[in-house]
């Protein structure tokens, strides 16, 4: 299809992490295309700024860290036909300085809450019996597969959503829902992510990103765009995968 608005319209769609950085760009790109967001982060400050750019956007605070209430809060807004867990935090430590606060902090957000919110969504979607032509997008990163010093936690995390995003492909493909993710390069999201006051740690990631072949920044709205085409028919024969969206990264 030529757009994507006669698809998306009246489709319900929760962007996690929507505050700012790529979860900007994907509200910013469903609510072009007439779908009905949801967009959660745990800074209010942020959804209220979404909400004066886009009125009729369903803000929702909440910290992702907090099971419960997570899922009371999602549960609260079934059906959600189309999921994108985009909240993401990051770390940086050499391994030998990682604590278990470090660990226990990552997976709580990067793994744990994307276990948690997909469990609700699909259940709402299965309850509601609309589950058919329902999706999740995953936002991975390039370091799920790529190791850089300084960030071992953090691509440990990443490297379970693909697994987490090839089991849920498995599992939910007999109710027709797709799962996919993208791999994108960081500066996709938001590069503050990846400031570490370790000068050592910020020249490794450097030389993973200095391998890409289109030398400039992955913009969050092309990540948005690919995005886009996961959770639409146009893709409807692709689940399980993982799509690299990061310059040419992995070509050389």
């Amino acid at each position: 299809m030529d757009s994507y608005v006669e698809f998306f319209s009246g489709r319900r769609v929760l962007i996690t992490g929507a505050g700012k950085g790529l979860g900007y760009a994907l509200v910013k790109k469903f609510y072009e295309n007439n779908a009905l967001v949801f967009a959660l982060d745990k800074k209010q400050a942020y959804l209220d700024a979404l909400k004066v750019e886009f009125p009729n956007v369903t803000t929702i605070c909440v910290d992702l860290r907090d099971w419960d209430e997570t899922r009371r809060l999602v549960k609260s807004i079934a059906p959600i036909d189309h999921l994108v867990n985009n909240a993401a935090i990051s770390g940086t430590s050499f391994f030998e300085d990682i604590s278990p606060e470090q660990i226990d902090g990552l997976f709580s957000v990067n793994f744990k809450a994307v276990v948690n919110v997909s469990q609700a969504v699909v259940k709402g979607l299965i309850q509601h019996e609309r589950a058919q032509g329902g999706t999740i997008v995953n936002i991975s990163s390039v370091f799920d597969t790529t190791p850089s010093k300084g960030i071992s936690i953090y691509s440990c995390t990443k490297a379970a959503i693909l697994m987490l995003t090839k089991s849920l492909a498995l599992e939910l493909g007999d109710h027709g829902i797709r799962v996919n993710s993208i791999s994108p390069a960081p500066t996709a999201m938001l590069k503050e992510m990846f400031v570490s006051p370790n000068p050592k740690i910020v020249h490794e990631t450097q030389k993973v990103l200095d391998r890409q072949v289109i030398k400039r920044p992955v913009q969050p709205a092309e990540a948005a765009d690919l995005v886009l085409f996961l959770s639409s028919p146009n893709s409807a024969m692709i689940t399980g995968s993982s799509v690299p969206i990061d310059g040419g990264i992995f070509s050389r």
